[in-house]
């Protein structure tokens, strides 16, 4: 959580994913985070929504920023198990066994094809 007082090192230039349990809680983050300084660029954040309900409240954010800054990022991890899902789909039925899709999956060759 950026908002933890521990954290000590000057985080502006790093680049982060910001995921919470909603997409109005990833958004109110994302604006705490800007809004703190610990992130300079908005395109260093890139917003994990859990559906695709928070891409309507990042696009009003974004209105509200100062003009010429980048857009933030963002990824639906619905999308993410979507295409997951297909691959495995995809594997099972070219008849490969259960036990190489699960290798695949946990060694990140599923991943570089998504």
């Amino acid at each position: 959580d950026p908002r933890d007082k521990r954290i000590k090192t000057n985080t502006s230039s790093i680049p982060m994913l910001v995921y919470e349990h909603s997409s109005a809680d990833t958004i109110e983050t994302i604006q705490y985070v800007l809004r703190a300084g610990l992130i300079k660029n908005p395109k260093q954040v890139c917003a994990l929504f859990p559906l695709h309900d928070g891409l309507e409240e990042l696009a009003a954010f974004q209105t509200i920023l100062p003009s010429g800054s980048a857009d933030i990022g963002f990824v639906c991890a619905s999308d993410i198990h979507d295409r997951a899902f297909e691959w495995v789909r995809e594997q099972v039925l070219q008849g490969r066994p259960i036990r190489e899709i699960q290798e695949a999956l946990d060694e990140g060759e599923a991943w570089e094809s998504l």
